[in-house]
């Protein structure tokens, strides 16, 4: 028994020294990731038409699950830095912003395809999933934002605009898809 109390305690400390040591570079991949993944959904759902829509549209949806899984993902490792007070050097910072800030463009874009093609998915039954996985990206996209401002206080004010018009996107696609 003690040996595996041993074990998980040894597990635990390797985790919380792994989420102690998150980077600047982590922070800015992890969101890269998915402005990957956003962009490559953008171009996928501008691509549908009335022809391929049933082959398309489940594979929006999977990408869009995909999207929440990096978020979520993401969310998890910066709460082991926010809780440690990690500090980021100004550059590091702005840096994370950029990052946020082409993250928030690039899927700005792809909720305006989105709601650009509501006339072609409104007809599928894709309408419902995708209102609700833009639901479960705006929770996660705001905690995700949040964590990122709490990161860079040097440039703050900025990444809390990009968070806003953000939110007023998603809000704009949520009500169409609703």
């Amino acid at each position: 028994m003690q040996f595996k109390f041993l074990t998980l305690a040894t597990a635990a400390l390797s985790v919380s020294q792994v989420q102690a040591s998150l980077t600047c570079d982590d922070v800015v991949s992890n969101v890269h990731q998915v402005t990957v993944v956003s962009s490559s959904t953008n171009t996928l759902a501008g691509s549908i038409n009335i022809g391929n829509f049933f082959t398309v549209g489940p594979q929006i949806i999977a990408n869009f699950n995909q999207i929440v899984t990096l978020v979520q993902a993401d969310i998890v490792s910066m709460k082991g830095v926010n809780g440690k007070n990690t500090v980021f050097q100004p550059k590091e910072q702005l840096d994370i912003c950029e990052a946020f800030r082409q993250f928030v463009v690039v899927h700005q874009q792809l909720l305006d395809t989105i709601i650009g093609k509501h006339s072609i998915l409104a007809a599928t039954p894709f309408t419902a999933p995708i209102a609700a996985v833009l639901r479960t990206i705006e929770a996660g996209v705001d905690t995700l934002a949040f964590g990122i401002i709490d990161l860079v206080p040097t440039c703050a004010p900025a990444a809390t605009k990009c968070k806003n018009d953000l939110d007023s996107s998603l809000d704009k696609a949520t009500v169409v898809y609703s």
